[in-house]
Protein backbone atom coordinates (compact mmCIF):
# COMPACT_ATOMS: atom_id res chain seq x y z
CA UNK A 1 0.00 0.00 0.00
CA UNK A 2 1.43 3.08 -1.00
CA UNK A 3 -0.12 6.72 0.47
CA UNK A 4 0.18 10.10 -1.72
CA UNK A 5 -0.16 12.79 0.36
CA UNK A 6 -2.40 15.31 -1.87
CA UNK A 7 -3.19 19.45 -1.21
CA UNK A 8 -4.48 21.10 1.98
CA UNK A 9 -7.06 18.49 3.24
CA UNK A 10 -4.16 16.29 3.88
CA UNK A 11 -5.88 13.20 3.17
CA UNK A 12 -3.44 10.49 1.84
CA UNK A 13 -5.18 7.87 -1.28
CA UNK A 14 -3.80 4.56 -1.60
CA UNK A 15 -2.25 4.02 -4.50
CA UNK A 16 -3.03 0.38 -5.58
CA UNK A 17 -3.16 -1.02 -8.93
CA UNK A 18 -4.46 -4.20 -10.59
CA UNK A 19 -1.29 -4.69 -12.05
CA UNK A 20 1.51 -4.28 -9.72
CA UNK A 21 2.97 -4.16 -6.42
CA UNK A 22 4.75 -1.79 -5.47
CA UNK A 23 9.05 -2.13 -3.95
CA UNK A 24 11.38 0.84 -3.14
CA UNK A 25 14.39 1.57 -5.18
CA UNK A 26 17.88 1.88 -3.61
CA UNK A 27 17.37 4.85 -1.51
CA UNK A 28 14.44 6.83 -0.66
CA UNK A 29 11.53 8.02 -2.79
CA UNK A 30 10.27 11.47 -1.94
CA UNK A 31 6.90 12.80 -3.15
CA UNK A 32 6.54 16.38 -3.32
CA UNK A 33 3.13 17.88 -4.07
CA UNK A 34 2.54 21.66 -5.02
CA UNK A 35 -1.19 21.01 -5.98
CA UNK A 36 -4.02 23.51 -6.08
CA UNK A 37 -6.54 20.59 -6.29
CA UNK A 38 -8.73 19.15 -2.97
CA UNK A 39 -9.66 16.32 -4.90
CA UNK A 40 -6.35 14.49 -6.29
CA UNK A 41 -7.22 10.94 -7.85
CA UNK A 42 -4.54 7.73 -7.02
CA UNK A 43 -1.49 7.49 -9.13
CA UNK A 44 -1.11 4.20 -11.28
CA UNK A 45 2.56 3.92 -11.45
CA UNK A 46 5.33 1.50 -11.68
CA UNK A 47 9.47 2.09 -11.66
CA UNK A 48 11.15 -0.64 -10.55
CA UNK A 49 7.99 -2.75 -9.04
CA UNK A 50 8.50 -6.05 -8.51
CA UNK A 51 5.92 -8.33 -10.07
CA UNK A 52 3.41 -10.29 -8.54
CA UNK A 53 4.65 -13.57 -9.80
CA UNK A 54 8.02 -13.50 -11.65
CA UNK A 55 9.16 -17.11 -13.46
CA UNK A 56 12.43 -17.02 -15.44
CA UNK A 57 11.84 -21.03 -17.14
CA UNK A 58 15.48 -22.28 -18.13
CA UNK A 59 16.33 -24.14 -21.45
CA UNK A 60 14.68 -27.10 -20.85
CA UNK A 61 11.12 -25.37 -19.52
CA UNK A 62 11.25 -23.03 -22.32
CA UNK A 63 8.31 -22.91 -24.58
CA UNK A 64 6.86 -21.60 -27.41
CA UNK A 65 3.83 -21.66 -29.15
CA UNK A 66 1.70 -22.44 -25.96
CA UNK A 67 2.87 -19.41 -24.49
CA UNK A 68 1.79 -17.19 -27.60
CA UNK A 69 -1.42 -19.08 -27.35
CA UNK A 70 -2.04 -18.14 -23.48
CA UNK A 71 -0.57 -14.73 -23.93
CA UNK A 72 -3.15 -14.26 -27.06
CA UNK A 73 -5.94 -15.41 -25.43
CA UNK A 74 -5.42 -13.54 -21.92
CA UNK A 75 -6.30 -10.18 -21.27
CA UNK A 76 -3.31 -7.64 -22.63
CA UNK A 77 -1.89 -7.20 -18.97
CA UNK A 78 -1.92 -10.66 -17.76
CA UNK A 79 0.93 -12.13 -20.00
CA UNK A 80 4.49 -10.47 -20.93
CA UNK A 81 7.13 -12.96 -22.76
CA UNK A 82 10.91 -11.82 -22.95
CA UNK A 83 13.58 -14.17 -24.62
CA UNK A 84 16.88 -13.39 -24.78
CA UNK A 85 17.53 -16.85 -27.50
CA UNK A 86 18.69 -18.88 -24.18
CA UNK A 87 15.67 -18.06 -21.81
CA UNK A 88 12.32 -17.14 -21.51
CA UNK A 89 11.12 -15.18 -18.84
CA UNK A 90 7.19 -14.81 -18.64
CA UNK A 91 5.89 -12.25 -16.06
CA UNK A 92 2.61 -12.36 -14.89
CA UNK A 93 0.99 -9.84 -13.56
CA UNK A 94 -3.21 -8.84 -12.49
CA UNK A 95 -5.69 -10.03 -10.36
CA UNK A 96 -4.50 -13.23 -7.51
CA UNK A 97 -7.17 -15.24 -9.39
CA UNK A 98 -5.99 -14.36 -12.94
CA UNK A 99 -2.29 -14.80 -12.30
CA UNK A 100 -2.67 -18.56 -10.30
CA UNK A 101 -4.69 -18.99 -13.62
CA UNK A 102 -1.77 -18.46 -15.47
CA UNK A 103 0.67 -20.14 -13.80
CA UNK A 104 -1.86 -23.43 -13.38
CA UNK A 105 -2.29 -23.37 -17.56
CA UNK A 106 1.59 -22.79 -17.83
CA UNK A 107 2.67 -25.68 -15.36
CA UNK A 108 0.36 -27.77 -16.74
CA UNK A 109 1.90 -26.93 -20.18
CA UNK A 110 5.58 -27.51 -19.15
CA UNK A 111 4.77 -30.75 -17.57
CA UNK A 112 3.01 -32.39 -20.75
CA UNK A 113 6.07 -31.22 -22.58
CA UNK A 114 8.41 -32.75 -20.37
CA UNK A 115 6.41 -35.89 -20.21
CA UNK A 116 5.88 -36.36 -24.08
CA UNK A 117 9.32 -35.09 -24.68
CA UNK A 118 8.32 -32.16 -26.92
CA UNK A 119 10.80 -29.90 -26.12
CA UNK A 120 13.27 -28.64 -29.22
CA UNK A 121 16.58 -26.95 -28.46
CA UNK A 122 17.86 -25.50 -32.09
CA UNK A 123 21.81 -25.47 -31.41
CA UNK A 124 21.85 -26.49 -28.16
CA UNK A 125 23.71 -29.64 -26.74
CA UNK A 126 21.34 -31.90 -25.76
CA UNK A 127 23.18 -33.34 -22.99
CA UNK A 128 23.54 -29.98 -21.13
CA UNK A 129 19.95 -29.57 -21.87
CA UNK A 130 18.91 -33.03 -19.73
CA UNK A 131 21.02 -31.38 -17.27
CA UNK A 132 19.57 -28.19 -16.48
CA UNK A 133 16.26 -30.44 -17.02
CA UNK A 134 17.00 -32.23 -14.40
CA UNK A 135 17.91 -29.14 -12.51
CA UNK A 136 14.72 -27.46 -12.71
CA UNK A 137 12.31 -30.09 -13.32
CA UNK A 138 11.53 -32.79 -10.31
CA UNK A 139 9.49 -36.17 -10.84
CA UNK A 140 6.78 -36.99 -7.98
CA UNK A 141 6.63 -40.54 -6.23
CA UNK A 142 3.54 -40.96 -8.82
CA UNK A 143 6.07 -40.46 -11.73
CA UNK A 144 4.38 -36.86 -12.32
CA UNK A 145 6.88 -33.72 -13.77
CA UNK A 146 6.67 -30.37 -12.36
CA UNK A 147 8.15 -27.20 -12.09
CA UNK A 148 10.24 -25.98 -9.20
CA UNK A 149 9.53 -22.84 -9.53
CA UNK A 150 11.33 -21.49 -6.38
CA UNK A 151 14.53 -22.84 -7.73
CA UNK A 152 13.66 -21.06 -10.75
CA UNK A 153 13.08 -17.79 -9.23
CA UNK A 154 16.62 -18.19 -7.13
CA UNK A 155 18.51 -18.78 -10.21
CA UNK A 156 16.80 -15.91 -11.97
CA UNK A 157 17.55 -13.63 -8.45
CA UNK A 158 21.24 -14.93 -9.08
CA UNK A 159 21.31 -14.06 -12.54
CA UNK A 160 20.55 -10.83 -12.23
CA UNK A 161 22.75 -9.77 -9.45
CA UNK A 162 25.60 -11.21 -11.81
CA UNK A 163 24.21 -9.09 -14.78
CA UNK A 164 23.98 -5.83 -12.89
CA UNK A 165 27.02 -6.35 -10.57
CA UNK A 166 29.14 -5.90 -14.21
CA UNK A 167 27.69 -2.12 -14.15
CA UNK A 168 30.30 0.78 -13.28
CA UNK A 169 30.33 2.52 -10.12
CA UNK A 170 27.22 5.04 -9.98
CA UNK A 171 27.25 8.21 -7.56
CA UNK A 172 24.34 10.00 -7.30
CA UNK A 173 25.10 12.58 -4.84
CA UNK A 174 26.48 15.74 -5.55
CA UNK A 175 24.97 17.94 -3.29
CA UNK A 176 26.72 20.91 -0.56
CA UNK A 177 24.12 21.89 1.56
CA UNK A 178 25.03 25.61 2.57
CA UNK A 179 24.82 26.56 6.03
CA UNK A 180 22.07 29.09 5.99
CA UNK A 181 19.93 26.12 4.13
CA UNK A 182 21.03 23.31 6.96
CA UNK A 183 20.20 26.35 10.04
CA UNK A 184 16.38 26.91 9.28
CA UNK A 185 14.72 25.47 12.09
CA UNK A 186 11.80 23.43 11.36
CA UNK A 187 9.52 26.36 11.88
CA UNK A 188 11.45 28.53 9.24
CA UNK A 189 10.71 25.62 6.97
CA UNK A 190 7.88 25.02 7.25
CA UNK A 191 6.49 29.00 6.87
CA UNK A 192 8.84 28.87 3.92
CA UNK A 193 6.47 26.28 2.19
CA UNK A 194 3.58 27.27 3.50
CA UNK A 195 4.42 30.44 1.40
CA UNK A 196 5.85 29.48 -1.17
CA UNK A 197 2.58 27.83 -2.80
CA UNK A 198 2.30 25.08 0.16
CA UNK A 199 5.07 23.21 -0.93
CA UNK A 200 3.78 19.67 0.37
CA UNK A 201 6.85 16.75 0.82
CA UNK A 202 6.71 13.41 2.50
CA UNK A 203 8.51 10.32 2.43
CA UNK A 204 6.03 7.64 0.03
CA UNK A 205 6.75 4.12 1.43
CA UNK A 206 8.38 4.58 4.85
CA UNK A 207 10.03 6.86 7.22
CA UNK A 208 13.76 7.22 6.08
CA UNK A 209 17.08 7.42 8.12
CA UNK A 210 17.48 11.07 7.33
CA UNK A 211 15.57 13.95 7.42
CA UNK A 212 14.14 15.75 4.52
CA UNK A 213 16.31 18.00 2.97
CA UNK A 214 15.34 21.58 3.13
CA UNK A 215 14.43 23.73 0.60
CA UNK A 216 16.71 26.55 -1.29
CA UNK A 217 15.43 30.22 -1.63
CA UNK A 218 18.16 30.79 -4.05
CA UNK A 219 19.65 29.86 -6.82
CA UNK A 220 23.66 30.18 -5.17
CA UNK A 221 22.37 28.23 -2.41
CA UNK A 222 22.07 24.99 -4.52
CA UNK A 223 24.54 25.82 -7.89
CA UNK A 224 27.13 27.56 -6.23
CA UNK A 225 29.77 25.08 -6.27
CA UNK A 226 28.25 24.55 -10.01
CA UNK A 227 29.76 28.05 -12.00
CA UNK A 228 28.64 26.93 -15.42
CA UNK A 229 25.72 26.23 -14.05
CA UNK A 230 24.69 29.33 -12.87
CA UNK A 231 26.09 30.67 -15.85
CA UNK A 232 23.02 29.35 -18.09
CA UNK A 233 20.55 30.17 -15.03
CA UNK A 234 21.53 33.83 -15.25
CA UNK A 235 20.94 33.79 -19.09
CA UNK A 236 18.11 32.59 -18.58
CA UNK A 237 17.14 36.06 -16.56
CA UNK A 238 15.08 33.96 -13.69
CA UNK A 239 15.18 36.07 -10.39
CA UNK A 240 14.48 33.02 -8.36
CA UNK A 241 13.46 28.83 -8.52
CA UNK A 242 9.90 28.42 -8.53
CA UNK A 243 8.52 26.35 -5.77
CA UNK A 244 8.76 22.84 -7.10
CA UNK A 245 12.58 23.67 -7.73
CA UNK A 246 13.35 25.11 -4.46
CA UNK A 247 12.15 21.76 -2.54
CA UNK A 248 13.29 19.37 -5.46
CA UNK A 249 16.97 20.63 -6.51
CA UNK A 250 18.09 19.57 -3.03
CA UNK A 251 15.95 16.03 -3.11
CA UNK A 252 17.87 15.21 -6.42
CA UNK A 253 21.35 16.57 -6.26
CA UNK A 254 21.82 14.00 -2.64
CA UNK A 255 20.74 11.53 -5.13
CA UNK A 256 17.39 10.53 -4.31
CA UNK A 257 14.43 9.30 -6.30
CA UNK A 258 11.45 12.03 -6.67
CA UNK A 259 7.74 11.68 -7.44
CA UNK A 260 6.54 15.70 -8.20
CA UNK A 261 3.31 17.08 -8.81
CA UNK A 262 2.85 20.53 -10.13
CA UNK A 263 1.36 22.53 -12.77
CA UNK A 264 2.24 23.26 -16.08
CA UNK A 265 4.53 26.26 -16.36
CA UNK A 266 5.88 25.74 -12.93
CA UNK A 267 8.95 24.75 -13.90
CA UNK A 268 9.03 20.97 -13.58
CA UNK A 269 11.26 20.10 -16.44
CA UNK A 270 13.75 22.72 -15.34
CA UNK A 271 13.70 20.95 -11.37
CA UNK A 272 14.99 17.64 -13.00
CA UNK A 273 17.13 18.82 -15.66
CA UNK A 274 20.06 20.67 -14.13
CA UNK A 275 20.75 17.54 -11.25
CA UNK A 276 20.58 15.85 -14.17
CA UNK A 277 23.51 17.65 -16.05
CA UNK A 278 25.35 17.58 -12.97
CA UNK A 279 24.40 13.94 -12.74
CA UNK A 280 26.30 13.02 -16.13
CA UNK A 281 29.33 15.22 -15.85
CA UNK A 282 30.11 13.69 -12.24
CA UNK A 283 30.45 10.07 -13.57
CA UNK A 284 33.75 8.47 -12.38
CA UNK A 285 33.59 6.66 -16.24
CA UNK A 286 34.54 8.80 -19.21
CA UNK A 287 31.18 9.64 -21.31
CA UNK A 288 32.60 7.37 -24.29
CA UNK A 289 33.43 4.59 -22.09
CA UNK A 290 29.86 4.65 -20.74
CA UNK A 291 28.00 2.59 -23.67
CA UNK A 292 25.52 4.81 -24.36
CA UNK A 293 23.31 7.99 -22.73
CA UNK A 294 23.04 8.25 -18.74
CA UNK A 295 19.81 9.94 -18.90
CA UNK A 296 16.15 8.81 -20.34
CA UNK A 297 13.52 11.28 -20.21
CA UNK A 298 9.45 9.64 -21.14
CA UNK A 299 7.54 11.08 -22.42
CA UNK A 300 3.71 10.30 -23.60
CA UNK A 301 3.09 12.37 -26.65
CA UNK A 302 5.58 13.69 -29.12
CA UNK A 303 4.51 17.64 -28.28
CA UNK A 304 5.60 16.88 -25.01
CA UNK A 305 8.80 15.40 -25.82
CA UNK A 306 9.71 17.84 -28.24
CA UNK A 307 8.86 20.44 -25.63
CA UNK A 308 11.60 18.77 -23.20
CA UNK A 309 14.17 18.80 -25.76
CA UNK A 310 13.37 22.50 -26.51
CA UNK A 311 13.84 23.32 -22.76
CA UNK A 312 17.29 21.44 -23.02
CA UNK A 313 18.64 23.15 -25.65
CA UNK A 314 18.80 26.10 -24.15
CA UNK A 315 21.14 24.69 -21.48
CA UNK A 316 24.79 24.05 -22.65
CA UNK A 317 26.69 22.23 -19.97
CA UNK A 318 30.00 20.65 -20.89
CA UNK A 319 29.22 20.11 -24.58
CA UNK A 320 25.92 17.48 -23.35
CA UNK A 321 23.85 16.98 -26.18
CA UNK A 322 20.74 15.58 -26.65
CA UNK A 323 17.99 13.51 -28.81
CA UNK A 324 14.32 13.56 -29.05
CA UNK A 325 12.91 10.34 -30.83
CA UNK A 326 9.27 10.13 -31.00
CA UNK A 327 6.66 8.18 -33.54
CA UNK A 328 5.55 10.22 -36.39
CA UNK A 329 9.22 11.60 -36.78
CA UNK A 330 11.89 10.72 -39.25
CA UNK A 331 13.34 7.70 -37.95
CA UNK A 332 16.46 8.02 -40.22
CA UNK A 333 17.14 10.88 -39.27
CA UNK A 334 16.80 10.08 -35.17
CA UNK A 335 18.68 7.00 -35.52
CA UNK A 336 21.48 9.18 -37.12
CA UNK A 337 21.31 11.35 -34.25
CA UNK A 338 21.42 8.87 -31.99
CA UNK A 339 24.60 7.30 -33.50
CA UNK A 340 26.32 10.11 -33.32
CA UNK A 341 26.31 10.26 -29.52
CA UNK A 342 24.27 11.88 -27.12
CA UNK A 343 24.13 12.07 -23.09
CA UNK A 344 20.20 12.60 -22.89
CA UNK A 345 17.26 10.96 -24.76
CA UNK A 346 13.94 12.36 -24.84
CA UNK A 347 11.59 9.79 -26.20
CA UNK A 348 7.81 8.15 -26.34
CA UNK A 349 7.63 4.97 -25.48
CA UNK A 350 6.61 3.42 -28.64
CA UNK A 351 9.56 4.91 -30.99
CA UNK A 352 12.35 4.17 -27.67
CA UNK A 353 11.14 0.34 -27.73
CA UNK A 354 11.50 0.35 -31.10
CA UNK A 355 14.85 1.32 -31.44
CA UNK A 356 15.89 -0.67 -28.46
CA UNK A 357 15.09 -3.45 -30.14
CA UNK A 358 16.84 -2.59 -33.65
CA UNK A 359 19.98 -2.40 -31.54
CA UNK A 360 20.15 1.20 -32.22
CA UNK A 361 19.36 2.57 -28.04
CA UNK A 362 20.77 0.35 -24.93
CA UNK A 363 19.32 1.10 -22.14
CA UNK A 364 21.77 -0.62 -19.90
CA UNK A 365 24.13 2.56 -19.68
CA UNK A 366 20.73 5.02 -18.70
CA UNK A 367 21.80 5.98 -14.63
CA UNK A 368 18.95 9.05 -14.31
CA UNK A 369 15.17 7.97 -15.58
CA UNK A 370 13.01 10.95 -15.82
CA UNK A 371 9.27 9.45 -16.29
CA UNK A 372 7.35 13.00 -17.23
CA UNK A 373 3.57 12.62 -16.98
CA UNK A 374 3.53 9.30 -15.90
CA UNK A 375 0.10 8.69 -15.16
CA UNK A 376 -0.79 10.13 -18.36
CA UNK A 377 1.41 7.60 -20.27
CA UNK A 378 -0.32 4.72 -18.40
CA UNK A 379 -3.56 6.41 -19.53
CA UNK A 380 -2.46 6.02 -23.01
CA UNK A 381 -1.67 2.37 -22.70
CA UNK A 382 1.65 2.50 -22.66
CA UNK A 383 2.52 0.34 -19.40
CA UNK A 384 3.45 -2.52 -21.63
CA UNK A 385 5.90 -1.06 -23.20
CA UNK A 386 7.58 1.02 -20.38
CA UNK A 387 7.70 -2.22 -18.50
CA UNK A 388 9.91 -3.93 -20.89
CA UNK A 389 11.97 -0.54 -21.27
CA UNK A 390 12.73 -0.62 -17.34
CA UNK A 391 13.73 -4.36 -17.17
CA UNK A 392 16.75 -3.08 -19.64
CA UNK A 393 17.36 -0.87 -16.80
CA UNK A 394 19.88 -1.10 -13.65
CA UNK A 395 17.71 -1.16 -10.91
CA UNK A 396 20.31 1.32 -8.52
CA UNK A 397 19.01 4.15 -11.04
CA UNK A 398 17.88 7.45 -9.74
CA UNK A 399 14.31 7.97 -11.05
CA UNK A 400 11.88 10.63 -11.13
CA UNK A 401 8.48 10.88 -12.23
CA UNK A 402 6.24 13.68 -12.67
CA UNK A 403 2.48 14.33 -12.92
CA UNK A 404 -0.03 17.28 -13.92
CA UNK A 405 -1.85 19.02 -10.93
CA UNK A 406 -4.82 19.97 -12.53
CA UNK A 407 -6.14 23.40 -11.03
CA UNK A 408 -9.86 23.75 -8.81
Amino acid sequence: MVYLVTSSISQGYPCTSPFMTFKPCVGYKYFLSLPNSTNLPPILFSFQSKFSHHYSPSPTTAFKSPIVILQHSSSPHNVQKDNDGLNTSIHLFGSEEATEKAKSLITSLTEENVRNGSYEFRGHDRQEDTQKKTEFVVTDDDGSCKIDWDKLNLNHEKAQKEKWGRCPVLLKNFYVEKEEVANMSPEEVKKFRKESNNIMVSYVFEEGEENIPNPVKTFEQCFEPFPEIMNEIQKQGFEKPSPIQCQAWPILLKGHDLIGIAQTGTGKTLAFLLPALIHIDRQPVARHERGGANVLVMAPTRELAIQIEKEVSKYSYREIQSVCVYGGGNRREQVTNVRKGVEIIIATPGRLNDLIQDGVIDVTSVTYLVLDEADRMLDLGFEPQIRKILLDIRPDRQTVMTRYAEEI
